[in-house]
């Protein structure tokens, strides 16, 4: 019994040793289990990296600090495409900074296709064309460039092959008038995608003076209907001059209130060419008022209100291409975003040869009185 026992036992043990000697693998210590026919496992799939696009936007702070720009508003189109909104200045510089993300290390291209917005910033006139965008090519480093390095790049514009997984930076130049710039970029080669950027050029806080009763509007035109937009205080200065004035002439006509600003203020391009003599009336804080609609004797008081008001008065007119009138400016307020924009700065030599009829104190400067009122 004992014997038949153990036999049995013998037998039990070399069996198991026979299966386990597919299982272990004595020599090498490794285990080598194979489930597959026991248990349902499926290999899982290798699934390949989609290209990534990126496109980012910066501008130079008040402190001269390079900051991102997050957009101001975004929204779908008509067709369904994203497009973000942004503000700037007129003649600000901005950075754009774009990479392409794959892994097959395709190397990849760019084009931008920009275009100005008919009747944007109060400029509705189109010939000649508005002047092309100030770009600089890209490059690796994101340092402010020299202003050399802007050209003028007619759209669209197309970029080199570059490498992909690397951060590339071009800057613009916003243009010394204000418009609406839509940007649409393209990622060609090792990305594929695409972004639209409005880019609104704004001199902010300007607002529309209405018709009033003891002043008359007066310039505007067929390409530049819209041309009454000051800051708040100058319209404000502007009402008061007017009743002053009418207040000691009540049987004289009112005041001619010629140039301000267009709506958004920049470069008011007078003969529609999208340049100068305009050099000052871009940020709302300067006026016009025609001379020749003020009698002569009233020249005096009108000169005595107005210096009174804001001690800045100049007599314009001289060259035979220019009708004769008034240059009344007053200074924009630290809340009305001038914080280091010397945007809107009244150039200091354009002053210094004009005619000027006030004192900085308030007072008239006795000096050229006879003139400024001839």
């Amino acid at each position: 019994m004992k014997i038949r026992i153990s036999m049995i036992v013998l037998f039990m043990f070399s069996v198991n040793f026979l299966f386990a000697s597919e299982i272990f693998d004595f020599d090498s210590g490794k285990v080598n289990l194979d489930l597959s026919s026991y248990l349902d496992i499926k290999t899982p799939s290798i699934t390949k990296e989609e290209p990534t696009c990126q496109r980012r936007l910066y501008r130079i702070d008040e402190n001269g600090e390079i900051i991102e720009v997050k957009p101001s508003k975004t929204y779908l189109d008509e067709k369904g495409n994203r497009v973000n909104e942004h503000y700037f200045f007129p003649q600000e510089k901005i950075m754009w900074s774009i990479r392409c993300k794959n892994t097959s290390g395709q190397l990849w291209t760019a084009k931008e296709t920009y275009g100005h917005a008919y009747g944007s910033g109060g400029h509705y006139h189109f010939d000649p064309p508005a002047p092309s965008l100030l770009i600089t090519n890209p490059r690796t480093n994101s340092a402010e460039p020299s202003d050399s390095s802007f050209l003028s790049k007619p759209s669209p514009v197309y970029f080199p092959q570059m490498m992909p997984n690397t951060t590339y930076y071009y800057w613009e130049k916003m243009p010394e008038f204000s418009t609406l710039i839509t940007e649409y970029f393209e990622w060609m080669g090792g990305c594929s995608g695409s972004q639209t950027d409005n880019l609104y050029v704004v001199v902010p806080g300007l607002i529309q003076l209405s018709t009033g009763t003891n002043y008359i509007l007066w310039g505007e035109t067929e390409n530049h209907p819209y041309n009454h937009f000051g800051t708040k205080k100058l319209i404000n200065t502007i009402i008061e001059i007017a009743n002053e004035y009418k207040s000691y002439f009540p049987n004289s006509k009112s005041l001619y209130i010629n140039d301000i600003s267009l709506p958004w203020g920049g470069l008011f391009d007078i003969n529609s060419d999208w340049k100068s003599p305009h050099v000052l009336h871009r940020c709302g804080n300067q006026v016009d008022i025609r001379k020749i609609m003020i009698p002569e004797e009233n020249r005096r008081k009108f000169i005595e209100i107005v210096c009174k008001k804001t001690g800045f008065l100049l007599s314009e007119g001289d060259e035979p291409i220019e009708a004769p009138h008034y240059h009344i400016s007053i200074d924009r307020t630290e809340d009305e975003g001038t914080t280091n924009r010397y945007y809107c700065v009244s150039p200091g030599k354009y002053i210094e040869r004009k005619l000027q009829c006030c004192n900085p104190d308030g007072t008239v400067n006795l000096n050229n009185l006879e003139k400024c009122i001839k």
